[in-house]
């Protein structure tokens, strides 16, 4: 009976040993998860470590300028007119704007991050979520009165994409007219 007894407790204290070590191991052996400092989104933030990010996870750098709308789920495109800067000694500014013929068509979610400049040359870029920052560039192409062919190479964005969605889009001046 005691060899009983004493194999029970053997037993229950096999199991008690086996829950802790799973314990342990499901829960990263004590850590709290999440310890992990979120860093500050900033433009520094955006243009360097995040942009880095996205290329080593499979994003593809794109240049162009963009025209936005909304489809019929409400979601918002992106028409990216894909643009190249070329040294040319001939231009006022030491180079040129190129365009290519074949424009790409992406969606911007949600969790994207955009960046915003002004048409008119002032201030720093902002940081907007996609919905205000449709706003905001819809606007200025109606308040410019200027198609988009006329608008277009005023600011020109670096886009990242992966697949068919935009995961970031920082916005540049170019004094290229």
């Amino acid at each position: 009976m005691k060899k009983l007894i004493h194999r029970g407790y053997s037993l229950v204290l096999i199991l008690l040993l086996l829950s802790a070590v799973a314990a342990a191991a499901l829960t990263g052996c004590g850590d709290a998860m999440g310890d992990e400092e979120t860093p500050e989104i900033t433009i520094a933030y955006l243009e360097g470590a995040y942009a880095q990010q996205l290329m080593n996870d499979g994003a593809e750098k794109l240049l162009g300028s963009i025209e936005l709308n909304k489809n019929e789920s409400d979601e918002i495109e992106m028409i990216l007119h894909p643009k190249e800067i070329v040294e040319d000694s001939s231009a006022p500014d030491g180079y040129r704007i190129d365009s290519f013929a074949l424009n790409r068509t992406f969606t911007i979610p949600e969790q994207a991050y955009t960046t915003y400049l002004s048409p008119d040359g002032d201030g720093e870029p902002q940081i907007l979520t996609p919905a205000d920052f449709y706003t905001a560039v819809t606007s200025d192409y109606e308040k410019s009165g200027a198609d988009f062919s006329e608008y277009g190479n005023h600011i020109l964005y670096d886009v990242y994409a992966l697949e068919n969605q935009t995961l970031l889009i920082l916005a540049h001046h170019t004094s290229y007219e």
